[in-house]
């Protein structure tokens, strides 16, 4: 484990400076630190519990389409778990949050009940850059990125974590649904896994008959266009995907009760729309934001301006949980290579 510190330490120098914690070091275990974030990477030499990958599992389009890491995730041997924290030493910030310590500490003591969106999302690019410099030294079979439940060859998470800000990353499609119609087309809907990290709130595009990859291609737009303007859509506010494109209307739904806050439905609009608040996205500028260039809308409001933006102009202002107690983590696990050097 000590072999990989080097191409971490690497990987990480564009966030500051780290430090190796050898109080963490063990034949199964290394750690790095900065003033403000810790990465714990484990090595698991027994099958991780595929109980973990259930999303993965009843996933139809992991079944369809990535037949050898599925696969891989059912018959690995041994695994690799990266896990990026808040906090610049392990476990206190966790342990000090359940404390009263904390409230009499006030602002002397670490800020443990919460991130702000802009921090946790720095957290995001540390994992992958971490979880892509992992790829090139240990050849996983598949990668497990948790916080959208996505998995993928090591050659294609690289692509995407390499590219800065990815929301093909961050908000991973799951088909729900399939009800055939009269006509014997299906009708299936798409929950964007992960896109509360970054919104606050699920995404989720209601049954359609129209191709899964085109309901996700514009729960992306939307989940894109709300990141950069600051703010969620508001109820019955519409998005269209350029000039004459598809519509989608905005709704805000609170009847899963799992998804405590609720969650955004987006309907695809049939007819004419003229009488809808509507806003238009070029899809040019989907493509830029796709491939990394956070803030690529004449209307970006990014940062600490989100909250003013919200109130300037209605609507919902984005919110995350608490982070805090709550890594950001992704599986490197591999059956074949890792197995020969484990």
């Amino acid at each position: 484990m000590g072999a990989l510190l080097g191409p971490i330490g690497s990987a990480l120098s564009a966030h500051g400076n780290w430090q190796h914690l050898p109080g963490y070091a063990a034949p199964d275990m290394v750690a790095m630190a900065s003033d403000t974030r810790h990465v714990i990477l484990t090595r698991k030499d027994a099958p991780m519990a595929l109980e973990g990958f259930a999303s993965i599992v009843t996933n139809p389009i992991n079944g369809a389409f990535r037949k050898n890491e599925m696969a891989a995730i059912k018959k690995h041997k041994r695994a690799m778990l990266i896990e990026v924290y808040a906090g610049s030493v392990p476990g206190f910030g966790q342990a000090l949050a359940g404390m009263e310590l904390a409230s009499l500490l006030g602002d002397l003591g670490p800020q443990v009940g919460s991130e702000t969106q802009d921090q946790h999302e720095e957290r995001l690019p540390i994992t992958q850059l971490v979880g892509a410099a992992l790829v090139d030294e240990v050849m996983p079979s598949a990668v497990h990125w948790r916080q959208s439940q996505q998995i993928f060859d090591g050659a294609t998470f690289q692509k995407l974590a390499l590219g800065g800000f990815s929301p093909l990353l961050y908000a991973g499609p799951y088909v729900y649904g399939g009800e055939e119609m009269p006509d014997g087309q299906a009708k299936a809907g798409v929950r964007a896994l992960g896109s509360q990290n970054i919104l606050g709130k699920m995404v989720v595009f209601e049954p359609h008959v129209q191709d899964w990859a085109q309901s996700y291609q514009q729960l992306i737009a939307f989940i894109t266009y709300c990141g950069s303007l600051g703010r969620i859509l508001k109820e019955d506010e519409c998005l269209s995907m350029g000039e004459g494109g598809p519509t989608v209307r905005t709704l805000h739904k609170n009847d899963i009760p799992q998804l405590t806050d609720g969650y955004i439905s987006l309907e695809l609009v049939e007819g004419d729309v003229t009488a809808r608040e509507k806003r238009h996205v070029d899809p040019a500028q989907i493509q830029s934001a796709l491939k990394g260039k956070r803030a690529r809308f004449a209307e970006a409001k990014l940062g600490t301006a989100r909250q003013a933006a919200a109130k300037r102009q209605g609507g919902t202002p984005m919110a995350i949980p608490n982070w805090i107690v709550a890594p950001l983590a992704l599986y490197v696990v591999g059956y074949v290579v890792l197995e020969f050097v484990g």
